[in-house]
């Protein structure tokens, strides 16, 4: 099979994974939302940074590296499969005892027991990434769609018919321990491979010099990401908190969904390309230009409905979720894009350059959380979106010199997607001031108008990436 249809086929089964179970999970989610209330949600929500601080320490970078190390032997794989279950008992363990430190933080009694039984989730996750690591390698993410779903769908089960039997915020917790479960189970039924190596410390040191600074970055990043977390569940109502995790979860179904997908294929396809530059920067363009062309799409569509899609879905008692998500959805267009540039500075063995945007990124950010502290949610929330601009220029000016592509060059390449996409939001929301329909017939007549109104602009004039993403979409519903 050829690079180009490696990746294609990589691509179209990664999306389908992580869309469909972004969809099951969303599904799900406001499944729950129409029985459990804002705050349930919101104390949930409260455990995000402690659950993301500790999966970094497990993960520890470890398994980009066993991706891109080209030859890996059976020591490789069993020596990183034993120190992720060591760290991962030792951070359940740290969890397990400041449970009550945790509690009081936040003034919610409930977490001290909560956090005990979520945090077996670190386990039973340790014991499955070297599985999902060796899948990922071989870009067989046919099996990993499957195992996903069935993983998603079987999870919330669980949580519907807990929260429907009255066990409120702990129908949360179940569910996402029953997905842990489910996946490992799947994982290890399903690919063969056994720790049948020895634990080796000299392939350990190999490893963590790549990965060391993968780690820090993930470290700092988890901080980040679960820091607005903390500052509203501690200076807002939990009730809040649910309302702006209930926002992040419809925005992250696009944005994270893509940028899992083009981080997944990009890296393991372009690691295969690592001696020829020049078929690097050919591939890194087209990515690039394909995936602003999705994500604006995707995330500006979602900003363009998003009052009508939360009464619609979950009801008048989610509605300022509504008005968070349609700010947010701005800042997540450039996620996708800055992702991809990391996988590009991951093969040019640049992880050191890595650490250190990242780093100098979240330091920009300070304001950003300030914001939340001193002025308001909203406020902070426009703050973000100009964040993720700088954030991109940085990412994309430091990835070009790498590859010697003038990061003015990718901007530019951007801005017809950017403003054809930008034009029909505000075509939308033209709509909103001269119709009066209930939200229901809004949301469906949005949909219709903005699908019809970007149609016609690319048929038009043959855009070119629009053109690229149609064939390939055309050629695999018709091949002949």
């Amino acid at each position: 099979m050829s690079t180009k249809q490696k990746t294609i086929n990589g691509i179209i089964w990664s999306f389908a994974e992580r869309f469909l179970s972004q969809f099951v999970t969303l599904f799900v989610s406001i499944l729950l939302a129409r029985i459990l209330s804002p705050k349930e949600f919101g104390i949930v929500a409260m455990l995000a940074i402690f659950i993301g601080i500790s999966n970094v320490f497990i993960f520890s970078g470890f398994n980009q590296a066993l991706i891109r190390k080209i030859n890996c032997s059976k020591d490789d794989y069993t020596t990183v499969f034993y120190f992720n279950l060591f760290v991962s008992i030792i951070f359940y363990a740290i969890l397990f005892f400041t449970s009550g430190l945790i509690s009081s933080f936040y003034n919610e009694p409930v977490l001290e027991r909560l956090i005990k039984v979520l945090g077996l989730a670190l386990v039973i996750n340790a014991v499955s990434i070297i599985q999902q690591t060796i899948i990922t390698k071989r870009v067989d993410f046919k099996l990993l769609t499957k195992i996903t779903i069935i993983s998603a769908v079987c999870s919330g089960l669980v949580g519907i018919g807990l929260a429907l039997a009255g066990y409120g915020v702990w129908s949360l917790i179940y569910k996402q321990l029953s997905y842990a479960v489910c996946t490992a189970g799947l994982l290890w039924c399903w690919n063969k491979w056994r720790p049948n190596g020895r634990f080796n410390k000299e392939s350990l040191a190999e490893l963590w010099k790549f990965s060391g600074n993968l780690f820090v970055l993930g470290l700092v990043d988890a901080i980040y990401k679960n820091l607005y977390l903390v500052i509203i569940g501690k200076f807002y109502p939990a009730s809040d908190l649910g309302q702006y995790q209930q926002a992040e979860t419809f925005k992250k179904l696009p944005s994270e969904t893509l940028a899992n997908v083009i981080s997944r294929v990009s890296f393991p396809v372009l690691s295969s390309m690592q001696d020829d530059a020049s078929k690097i920067q050919n591939a890194f363009i087209r990515l690039q230009r394909s995936t602003v062309l999705l994500s604006s799409i995707l995330l500006v569509g979602i900003a363009s409905v998003s009052r009508e899609i939360v009464l619609v879905l979950m009801g008048e008692e989610w509605k300022q979720a509504g008005e968070y998500l349609q700010i947010i959805a701005f800042a997540g267009i450039f996620y996708p894009l800055i992702q991809l540039c990391f996988q590009v500075l991951k093969v040019v063995n640049r992880s050191d350059l890595i650490l250190k945007i990242g780093i100098l990124l979240k330091l920009f950010s300070i304001p950003v959380i300030l914001t939340a502290i001193f002025i308001g949610i909203k406020e902070m929330l426009f703050c973000a979106i100009l964040y993720s601009i700088i954030s991109y220029v940085v990412v994309a000016y430091k990835t070009g010199l790498q590859i010697e592509l003038k990061w003015i060059a990718q901007i530019k390449s951007l801005i017809p997607t950017l403003s054809i996409v930008l034009s029909m939001f505000v075509f939308l929301c033209f709509l909103d001031l001269v119709i009066g329909f209930n939200p229901l017939e809004m949301l469906l007549l949005k949909i219709v108008a903005g699908g019809i109104y970007l149609t016609i602009i690319f048929e038009l004039f043959k855009y070119d990436d629009y053109c690229y993403i149609k064939k390939i979409v055309l050629d695999r519903i018709m091949p002949f």
